[in-house]
């Protein structure tokens, strides 16, 4: 009978700390089209940002910003996307960043460059970004958000030349 009044408070106390804190990411997916392989892409979102991390919390927060495979996460791959070949074709200026209580903080600086290579056309990879709390010390709950990352190369038709000697080009 102890056991289960002591759970019951426990998860009590636990809700009231989540309810008071947290973190919000701005967009909730990204999704990247018609990517030319070869060429440097710069991601800005429509309020010229490429993410807003929003420290709802009451104090001042740090958060660490990832790239990510979906098998390095441990997630799943969304229907008709296949893993990203390389995290290093993803690459962001600021990978950490300090929100003041209740602010919000813009991040800029990701790009994209996939090689150039045929066999990198007509592909659709899925990659995640991972947006996490760096914990305070004496801190036992650490929250992070993550956002699917879909990139979408250029669709291209290839003549019999370059599909016999797409090793060359």
């Amino acid at each position: 009978m102890k056991k289960a009044i002591l759970i019951s408070i426990f998860i009590l106390t636990f809700s009231n700390i989540s309810y008071s804190s947290g973190i919000l990411v701005n967009p909730s997916f990204i999704r990247v089209q018609n990517v030319v392989p070869g060429e440097t892409i710069q991601l800005i979102g429509i309020d010229k940002c490429f993410l807003k991390v929003i420290n709802r919390d009451n104090k001042t927060a740090k958060y660490k910003i990832s790239l990510l495979t979906c098998k390095e996460y441990g997630k799943q791959l969304s229907q008709s996307y296949e893993e990203l070949p390389d995290t290093a074709w993803l690459a962001i200026k600021t990978a950490e960043v300090t929100v003041e209580a209740g602010k919000t903080a813009e991040v800029n600086g990701f790009s994209i460059k996939i090689p150039k290579k045929i066999k990198f056309y007509n592909k659709k990879w899925q990659s995640i970004v991972k947006v996490e709390k760096v914990p305070n010390p004496g801190e036992a709950i650490n929250l992070e958000v993550i956002i699917p990352l879909w990139i979408e190369t250029q669709t291209r038709q290839f003549n019999i030349f370059e599909k016999i000697f797409r090793f060359i080009i």
